[in-house]
């Protein structure tokens, strides 16, 4: 995917001036496992690492954050496929901020950091860049800081920032935990600023002019190579530069260095400044310059703010101070109908590359609402496969209110979306997309808004008697559709059914159907969190009703799955479920020993993970398994190491855990 290349691509840098300083500087501190680098923008802070790196020799993992990187979902998915593509013959993948780690975060982020580490080899230098995109509020930092607190022996992390070590980060700056490299120390010297001016220019620069560069560039190095890039310095006025603010001095003498190159680079320059990276055939592309690959290594070559990256394909990027500058002159000049046409087609390249950040981004720029729409329809399912519902919430957020009523599949990933965290109001974007599905006779739609609207009843935790008219609905569909769409919808209407009925009709007439069509369904391709929640309503219902032979053929069916395909490691959940659906079986059964190690298994997986929300479940069967052997110990110990989340367990828990306690 073309981002994660530029979000994991370390800079390939043209010749640039050894800062002997501050690379010694770094090398004194790197016995501290982590270091912060921060300072205004073009101060040298990239360039500084990147050839820090160069010099050392020293691998490293190279993650640029941007503003999407704010959802921590969207971070942990591109840190994982940093990380694979970092050491390819690791197979097993790093986990996603599914929901259901959301009760357990710190956890989660503590063993996700432990993974990577264990994934590179030492030393390695992990580098963050651009932190400070990351908002204030956002949770990522203290997952950040928890995934810093486990570095171990070998592994240095650097974060790169244009602001100074959030407050979250004060306890670790406190303890010395953190090194700390600021503006100060980043500043230019007038050594460095000689060093530089005679690697950039041809020419013989006296030491007055060395001076003055020195003064009005005030150490600042995008300063200092934007005066460089002037064809005559001697004749500047220093004295009118040196009051210039360090943006007005980039403003002017980008306008200086803009107008000295050539109309045909100009143009070039203003189009591809609308794509945040590009590749030389996307610039191509937007430009229909044959040339873009020549100009674009011509402007890295020169020093033109232009950063080249390479790690199996090219690309290049421009440093955010001159991206900026660029479309400032491109808003200038460009007609509104103009911007907008490049930012669709930006958009258009951004996504056949598999960029779709970027390129939502651009098409909300763009206000071009019918193709954000279509991006968000056609990658909604696997932004919530990845955890990152709250970015397909943002993305949603933007659209005109009645393009997400006439659209009903907008309205279904937004109630989708929803469904672990507002079910209540995920419960009616579901409703309105079912009537419109069905309106328009949508059989997709239809099944698929039917199961989410029963998931959101569920997840309320409240008064199940709204699964009612909706189990009626669902006979008129089966009457009026007679085959599924697909298997997977199949198998999510089938899993919502059994749910609906063994809450609320135990004995109605069909759900011996219902349950027989789960059973069959776990012997076809679905997926395996389908299967596993088929099986988690097969067996509470089989061992109700004493059919006991069902419910072991279920189990049976499930654990070979959930078991080959890399365990707990890579499915976490499903085998948190098959520990309660085992312990549920075996306890109702009498065997004892395999019920208590059914849900030592579970709730030592809950631990591991930090995914807590059965722990309940898991408890209770051991203790009724425990006290139905009158072990009464063993029940004990498992009802205090659970009581507080017992306290605040859900209605339809609470009920089970009073049952518990009256026995």
């Amino acid at each position: 995917m073309a981002q994660t290349h530029a979000k994991v691509t370390r800079p390939t840098l043209p010749p640039v001036f050894p800062r002997e300083r501050l690379f010694t500087t770094i090398d004194d501190v790197r016995s501290r496992p982590v270091m912060w680098i921060s300072g205004p923008a073009g101060c040298g802070k990239t360039t500084l690492v990147a050839s820090y790196l160069e010099a050392r020799k020293l691998p490293c993992l190279w993650y640029q954050m941007d503003a999407g990187d704010a959802d921590a979902a969207t971070f942990f998915y591109y840190m994982g496929l940093a990380v694979k593509q970092a050491s390819p013959r690791k197979r097993k993948p790093l986990p996603l901020l599914t929901p259901e780690y959301m009760l357990g975060l710190d956890t989660f982020a503590v063993r996700y950091f432990e993974a990577v580490y264990q994934r590179l080899s030492t030393p390695m230098v992990l580098v963050i860049d651009n932190y400070q995109l990351i908002p204030p509020e956002s949770i990522l930092h203290t997952l950040m800081l928890n995934g810093l607190s486990v570095i171990p022996e070998g592994v240095t992390v650097i974060l790169i920032s244009r602001k100074n070590p959030p407050p979250a980060f004060s306890r670790m700056l406190a303890n010395q935990e953190i090194t700390h490299i600021g503006w100060q120390q980043l500043q230019l010297t007038q050594d460095e600023t000689a060093g530089i001016a005679s690697l950039q220019t041809k020419k013989t620069l006296s030491e007055e002019t060395i001076r003055h560069l020195h003064e009005a560039a005030d150490g600042w190095t995008a300063g200092l190579m934007l005066m460089l890039a002037q064809a005559d310095l001697e004749g500047m006025d220093w004295q009118s530069i040196q009051r210039f603010t360090p943006q007005e001095i980039f403003d002017y003498f980008g306008k200086e260095v803009f107008e000295r190159e050539p109309p045909e680079t100009q143009e070039f320059l203003l189009t591809v400044s609308f794509l945040p990276h590009m590749t030389p055939k996307m610039a191509a592309t937007l430009t229909n310059q044959s040339r873009a690959g020549k100009i674009l290594a011509q402007l890295n070559r020169n020093n033109r703010f232009t950063e080249r990256r390479l790690q199996k394909r090219l690309s290049y990027q421009f440093h955010p101070l001159f991206r900026e500058f660029l479309l400032s002159r491109a808003h200038e000049t460009y007609s509104e109908k103009v911007r907008v046409d490049l930012r669709r087609t930006a958009a258009m390249l951004l996504q056949a590359e598999g960029d779709i950040e970027e390129a939502a981004a651009l098409l909300r720029d763009a206000k071009a609402w019918d193709a954000l729409a279509d991006l968000i329809v056609n990658h909604a399912s696997s932004l919530i496969s990845q955890g990152r519902n709250q970015t397909l919430l943002e993305w949603l957020g933007v659209l005109p209110e009645e393009m997400i009523t006439e659209i009903p599949w907008l309205e279904y990933w937004m109630g989708t979306a929803l469904t672990p965290f507002d079910p209540e109001a995920s419960q009616g974007h579901l409703e309105k997309a079912f009537h419109v599905f069905r309106s328009l006779k949508d059989a997709a739609g239809l099944f698929l808004s039917w199961s989410g609207i029963m998931e959101a009843i569920f997840f309320k935790k409240g008064d199940l008697c709204s699964f009612d008219p909706w189990i009626e609905v669902l006979e008129e569909l089966m009457s009026e559709y007679h085959h599924f769409p697909s298997k997977e919808i199949e198998g999510k209407v089938t899993f919502n059914m059994i749910l609906a009925l063994g809450h609320r009709h135990i004995h109605h007439p069909k759900i011996t159907s219902w349950v027989d069509r789960a059973v069959s369904l776990l012997s076809g391709p679905l997926d395996l969190n389908t299967k596993v929640s088929l099986v988690t309503n097969i067996v509470p219902y089989c061992v109700l009703m004493g059919d006991y032979s069902k419910a072991a053929q279920a189990i049976d069916l499930l654990g070979p799955v959930a078991l080959s395909s890399q365990g707990e490691s890579k499915h976490p959940l499903p085998n948190i479920f098959l520990a309660l659906t085992s312990s549920l079986y075996y306890g109702s059964i009498g065997m004892h020993a395999e019920c208590l190690n059914s849900v030592s298994q579970g709730l030592a997986i809950s631990r591991r993970t930090g995914i807590s929300i059965l722990d309940n479940l898991i408890a209770c069967w051991g203790i009724w398994s425990a006290i139905s052997h009158e072990e009464y110990v063993t029940a004990r110990e498992l009802f205090e190491q659970h009581a507080v989340a017992m306290v605040n367990a859900p209605p339809f828990e609470l009920g089970f855990i009073e049952f518990i306690r009256s026995i």
